[in-house]
């Protein structure tokens, strides 16, 4: 006889040709194939079934359990650190692999791969067998002011030296401020000098001797004589003054004029 076929995705055809309702995730056929039972702890069905016996929930020991076994879901391991899964079930943990000195972790152990190492570059430098550390780049010395003694290697890190003592800015700035400050002083001393000069021509005062005027006006008078009769002679003197003001400084000349009174007819010898 011909075996019926069940059009419902959620039936089965049954061993005597019957359309039979699957059991849910989480319980089986255990007892009939009619009748569904719950699955026992550490034990799961994780799709709509009609199979007799429920799945045995993964055990992650030694790995580590990310989440525990239900009786719809199975367990899901990981490994822990350092480690990783040799399969997709992850029911084994094999040790991820150390890096030697002069190499760095180019990708860190994932779930089912191992750590990736690679040979440091010029530059870089790893001092430390691990399974997550990368190459490090070489201190630069220069960087933070100082002088490099030794290069660095893939191994190990350069080496400084002392701090860098000398400016290259320092030398031009202090000749910049020499230069400015000679030169304020030189046009201070120009300045200075000017100004002294302007206040003695000021200061100049022009004399006339009053003595050299007298001796012009004696040797004139001894020639007037010697034409003249002994005779007492009249004379007048008069003082004539001028004065001049300049600012704040000023002169005065003061100068005599002599006046002689000629002798009469009466008074000529002879007469």
């Amino acid at each position: 006889t011909a075996k019926m076929s069940c059009i419902n995705e959620d039936q089965y055809t049954s061993k005597d040709g019957r359309c039979c309702d699957r059991c849910q995730a989480g319980q089986s056929t255990l007892l009939s194939a009619t009748e569904c039972a719950q699955c026992n702890h550490g034990l799961y069905t994780a799709t709509k079934n009609h199979m007799r016996k429920c799945n045995i929930c993964t055990v992650c020991s030694p790995s580590k359990t990310l989440k525990d076994c239900t009786a719809q879901v199975d367990a899901v391991c990981t490994c822990v650190s350092g480690f990783y899964c040799s399969n997709n079930r992850c029911d084994h943990c094999r040790p991820a692999s150390r890096c030697s000195r002069g190499e760095g972790v180019k990708a860190l152990a994932t779930h089912t791969n191992d750590t990736i190492c690679a040979p440091c570059e010029d530059g870089t430098y790893s001092n430390v067998t691990d399974f997550h550390s990368p190459c490090r780049a070489h201190t630069r010395c220069e960087d933070i002011g100082r002088e490099l003694k030794t290069l660095g290697t893939r191994t190990t890190d350069a080496i400084c030296g002392n701090f860098k003592s000398h400016c290259h800015w320092a030398l031009p700035a202090s000749l910049w401020s020499g230069l400015v400050l000679t030169a304020l002083i030189l046009f201070g001393l120009i300045y200075w000098r000017e100004k002294r000069r302007s206040r003695r021509t000021g200061l100049n005062v022009e004399f006339i001797s009053s003595s050299d005027h007298d001796m012009v006006n004696d040797n004139t008078q001894g020639s007037l004589d010697s034409c003249l009769p002994i005779t007492p002679l009249k004379a007048s003197v008069s003082f004539a003054e001028s004065s001049h003001g300049n600012g704040s400084t000023g002169y005065s000349t003061g100068n005599f004029l002599r006046s002689y009174s000629e002798p009469q007819e009466d008074e000529w010898c002879g007469t």
